[in-house]
Parts: C-alpha cells; sequence; structure tokens
C-alpha cells in the first residue's frame, strides 16, 4: 500500500502551498507596519548623570529619539522610537547615561516583554488593523501547515473518509451546500422554534434587568479600586502591550475602544456584560439542577449582589474591600468579575466530566470555556483542575468508565492557561512564583486590623457561606449533590491556598491569593441555591429558611454596595435610596 495516495498527496501540497502562501503575506503585511510606521516605539526607562542638566537631557532625547518624557523618581520615562542595535549600543555607551530599564545592556536591544506604546501616527487605529491583518493571515498559514502535516502523516487511516477540515480551508465555498443541508435536516419544529424563542427572549430580559440595576455600581467604580489600573491596560492592549496573562477585561474593553467607545464607557459596557453572564451561568445552572423558571430567575439576580452577613458596623463604614472577607462579589477589581460569570459553567463541566452526567459538550466548547475562564483570572481552574484529577484517578483505580477525550481537553487546556499565568505573572507583571509561607497573605493584608487565629478565621467563612451551610445543615441529602460537592471541595482547596501560599517578592501585599476563596464562595453559593431550586417544588419550612438566608445576603450585598456607591453622582442611582 502507498504511504499516500495521489489525491492525499495533491490535498497535501495545497494545503502546504496555501499555507506558505498565507506566512509570506504575513511577512508582506509585516514589511508594510515597519514601511509605512516604522519600528513601535517602547518604553524605557533612564537614569542620567548627575552632571546631565536641562539642556543637555534634551539634546540627547532629541539625538536618540527618545519622546514622552515622564519624571520618574530618580530616572526618566520614554518611549524610545528608534529601536535599532545601534542606537541603543550607543545610548548604553554614552557616560551620561548611568543606568537603563528595559534594555539589554550586553545584547543591546529591548527586552522581549518591554511594553509597547503607540505609534507616533496620527491615525493610531490604522497600525493595529494592520498588525491584526498580519496576525490572521500568520494564524491561516499555520492552520494550512498544521492540516497539511495531519494529512502527510495520516498513514495508517488510508481508508477512512477525506477529512472536511482540508476541503474547508482550501475551499470555503464548496462546505456551503454541506452546511445548508444539515442545516436544514435540523430545522426544529414550530413547537422547539417558540421554546426557544422564549427562552431567548427570558436571558436577553434577565441581562438587561441585571445590566440596568448595577449600572450606577460600574459607573461609580470606574475611578476607585483597581479599574483604572486595568482601564490604562486595556488602552495599552490596543497598542499591543500586554501588560498581565489575565487579559479577558482588557481585550473586551479594548474592542470597544477600537469600535470607537471611550475607554470609560467601554468598561462600563464590559463590566455590565460580565454581571449579566454571571446571573445568567446562575439562573442555568438552577434551571439545569430542576429548579422553577420563577425561583432560577430570582437566584440569578440575586447572586450579583450577595456578600458575607457582615458585622453592622462593618456594612455600615462601607469599606471597598472588607479584610478578611472571601466576599463573592468583589467591587474594586474587573478581572475577578469577569471570571465570576465562568464559575457555574466550570462547575457543570466538572460534573458532567466526572462521569455524574452524560458529557453532551464538544471538546472545543470545553477548551474555550477553560480557556476563556483562565484568561479572566486562573485562580478557579487552579481549584477545580485537582479536585478533578483526584475524582479522575479514583474512577480509573477503580475500573470506571471515563470519558477520555473531553477529559484531556479539560486538563490540557487548564493546564495551558496556568503555565500561560504563572509565566506571564513573572515576566510581564513583574510577580513572583507561590511560594509556602502559612498566614502571609492574610496577616500582610490587612492583618493590623483584622486577628487571623483560627476561631477568627472560621467566623469569617461562617460570615461568608451561612448560606450554603444552612443547607447542608437543613438537607442532609444535599451533601450526595455532585455539583454541590465539587463546588465544596473546589473552596477547601481555594481556602488552603490562601492559608498557606503566598506570592514571593514585592507583590505579596496584594493578597492575589485572596482571589481563590472570593471566586470559590461565589461558587458554593451559586450551586446551594440551585440545590434549593431543585427542592422547592413543594415549599416547606426549610425551603422558607434556606431562602430567608440567602436573603439575609442579597440584602446585606445590597446596603454595603448602597454605603459605598449611594452618594456617587452617577445616572439611574437607585442605590441612593437605600443608603444616601
Amino acid at each position: 500500500m502507498p504511504f499516500l495516495t495521489r489525491e492525499r498527496w495533491r490535498t497535501t501540497c495545497r494545503l502546504f502551498g496555501t499555507g506558505l502562501v498565507f506566512v509570506a503575506a504575513a511577512a508582506a503585511t509585516h514589511a508594510a507596519l515597519l514601511l509605512l510606521f516604522g519600528p513601535q516605539p517602547v518604553l524605557i526607562h533612564v537614569r542620567w548623570a548627575p552632571a546631565v542638566d536641562d539642556a543637555m537631557r534634551a539634546r540627547l532625547e532629541v539625538r536618540y529619539a527618545l519622546s514622552e518624557a515622564q519624571r520618574l523618581e530618580r530616572s526618566w520615562s520614554y518611549s524610545l522610537a528608534d529601536p535599532s542595535r545601534a542606537n541603543i549600543r550607543s545610548l548604553i555607551g554614552n557616560s551620561a547615561v548611568e543606568d537603563t530599564h528595559y534594555l539589554d545592556r550586553t545584547a543591546f536591544r529591548r527586552w522581549y516583554f518591554s511594553p509597547r506604546r503607540p505609534y507616533q501616527t496620527a491615525h493610531a487605529r490604522y497600525p493595529v488593523l494592520v498588525k491584526l491583518l498580519r496576525g490572521a493571515f500568520l494564524l491561516l498559514g499555520l492552520v494550512g501547515i498544521g492540516l497539511g502535516l495531519r494529512e502527510a502523516l495520516a498513514s495508517g487511516s488510508l481508508a477512512r473518509p477525506p477529512s472536511r477540515l482540508p476541503t474547508a480551508f482550501l475551499g470555503p465555498a464548496t462546505v456551503l451546500p454541506y452546511l445548508g443541508g444539515q442545516l436544514y435536516a435540523r430545522i426544529p419544529s414550530r413547537a422547539t422554534i417558540y421554546a426557544s424563542r422564549m427562552a431567548l427572549a427570558h436571558g436577553a430580559a434577565l441581562g438587561v434587568l441585571v445590566a440596568l440595576a448595577y449600572f450606577p455600581v460600574a459607573s461609580a467604580m470606574m475611578s476607585e479600586g483597581d479599574f483604572p489600573n486595568h482601564i490604562r491596560r486595556a488602552v495599552a492592549l490596543t497598542h499591543g502591550e500586554v501588560a498581565v496573562p489575565h487579559i479577558l477585561f482588557h481585550t473586551v474593553t479594548a474592542a470597544g475602544l477600537l469600535a470607537g467607545l471611550a475607554p470609560t464607557a467601554a468598561a462600563i459596557l464590559a463590566t455590565l456584560g460580565f454581571q449579566a453572564l454571571a446571573a445568567w451561568g446562575v439562573f442555568w445552572l438552577a434551571r439545569r439542577s430542576g429548579a422553577p423558571v420563577a425561583f432560577a430567575t430570582c437566584v440569578g439576580i440575586g447572586m450579583v449582589w450577595v456578600a458575607p452577613i457582615f458585622p453592622l458596623e462593618v456594612a455600615a463604614d462601607a469599606p471597598l474591600y472588607p479584610y478578611g472577607y472571601f466576599v463573592p462579589n468583589a467591587l474594586h477589581n474587573p478581572t475577578v468579575l469577569a471570571a465570576k460569570a465562568f464559575v457555574p459553567f466550570l462547575i457543570v463541566l466538572g460534573v458532567m466530566l466526572t462521569g455524574a452526567s452524560p458529557t453532551a459538550s464538544r471538546s472545543s466548547s470545553i477548551a474555550i470555556v477553560v480557556i476563556l475562564a483562565g484568561l479572566a483570572k486562573p485562580h478557579y481552574v487552579s481549584c477545580v483542575l485537582p479536585v478533578l484529577a483526584m475524582v479522575w484517578a479514583w474512577r480509573w483505580w477503580h475500573g470506571r468508565q471515563l470519558s477520555w477525550r473531553p477529559i484531556l481537553t479539560f486538563g490540557i487546556a487548564a493546564a495551558a492557561v496556568l503555565v500561560w499565568t504563572a509565566a506571564g505573572t513573572v515576566v510581564l507583571a513583574g510577580g513572583g512564583t507561590p511560594v509556602v509561607a502559612p498566614l502571609a497573605v492574610l496577616q500582610t493584608f490587612g492583618g493590623e486590623d483584622i486577628p487571623v487565629d483560627a476561631l477568627s478565621i472560621a467566623a469569617r467563612a461562617g460570615s461568608d457561606l451561612a448560606f450554603p451551610i444552612a443547607v447542608l445543615i437543613l438537607w442532609p441529602s444535599a451533601r450526595r449533590f455532585r455539583p454541590l460537592l465539587l463546588a465544596w471541595a473546589a473552596y477547601g482547596l481555594a481556602l488552603a491556598q490562601v492559608l498557606l501560599l503566598a506570592e514571593a517578592g514585592g507583590r505579596m501585599h496584594d493578597g492575589n491569593f485572596i482571589w481563590s476563596p472570593q471566586l470559590a464562595t461565589f461558587g458554593v453559593m451559586a450551586v446551594s441555591a440551585a440545590w434549593v431550586g431543585r427542592s422547592s417544588q413543594r415549599w416547606n419550612w426549610r425551603i422558607v429558611v434556606a431562602s430567608s438566608v440567602f436573603v439575609l445576603h442579597v440584602a446585606h450585598g445590597v446596603w454595603w454596595i448602597a454605603r459605598r456607591v449611594g452618594d456617587a453622582d452617577v445616572p439611574l442611582n437607585w442605590l441612593s435610596l437605600i443608603a444616601p
């Protein structure tokens, strides 16, 4: 039998050729980018010698193409418009320069991950569009070459029917009749169309309602907490600068900027979109668990506002971040807000992949959810993956059947985003590596204001999780509910992270491991609400007690947020009626 049939050989050659053409187009686009706009400026720091006065510094800035000067403590920040090796060598070797940052002083080049600055042109969007076109050409080229390798190495499966991927890549129009036939064959009945329209209308109404309710909070928070920093990073992303590995919020905001929105407006829309997605995810989780539509809707809306049952003095002070509490709805950080939206979907996927329910999701859908959750903020992924790995190992050891393809998809995608985060935290964000340091995060992050002994930590955890704990007490059978088991196991791992680990270096005071129990608290609350929803077909005293505790969480959250933003001068600020 020949290694390749004539037809497959022709297909392989066409795939390689098409891929190389796209790679050549990417190279030509890159050359056009350099020809039209020159090399992209980079951010550098220069510390001048004490003898350099203002006039001499101005002459040196012109000589070395340094612009956008900004005074730091002992050095100056610049945009280097000429990053050529000769210019950098001359700058570093000049006796007027004491030190530099973001430049390799031995290879005479910029750092590979040095921040990029905007192109010095009157039309700042044109270089960005050319770079996007270059990336698209390069991606298509790599896809073509990869498909060519796949066809060339498929010697063991010559009898199989040809794949549709090469056909779709080489001639997209040829697959349109196939797609049309598939679509026609799957046209649903009139009743199914009506149900789908009603579900779509309900989801849209839920999203609009959550967005309108949260609009004053989002508007007021744009100038507080971590929002200004992340908005600046979104603006920098439009110029090709990646400052942190968790870039989903920045990417969505940057898309709004490229569409012509102002930075604040784009960030508000991104915030409202992620909050609406979080509410819809909780609604979807509750409906999958058997909750009625009305109950699932109320839970989805309420979960956006839940907070720990604070002591009255804490809620009255309305701190931006209540030290010691693992707040499921953090106000001040947009990236954890984005990550929260994917928690319900990760829980459902995890339950599917443990064999507790049929795995209906495609591998591509699993990978997309995991990657998006990791790019939003990878903390909950880092909690769910070890729990699932232990379950998979236990089931494999006991001879239970496992669906290896979706399991490998989930595992590889999760490992990829965690490796990307670990590398990006050190290289892009200048962070440190995890170290074992018991209670260091809590002591550094608010240790002067709150006690960090075991009893105090347990008391605050009880305030965070009063509703889920009540569900476990009221329904002993809930302890066998697979989503709740997974959510509690992830919470245990998240709590272990914040109690035992810390980030080495100067980033310890940021308290980055606190995000893990915050997201895990949201997950436990959402699944506990789903359990109550599935048990609410017949109301009894347990439903009333559990629902009352949940409403208490929501009331504390609304009061805390209203005390924080009630006096903000923003449109539609209905919270001013609660706590003016």
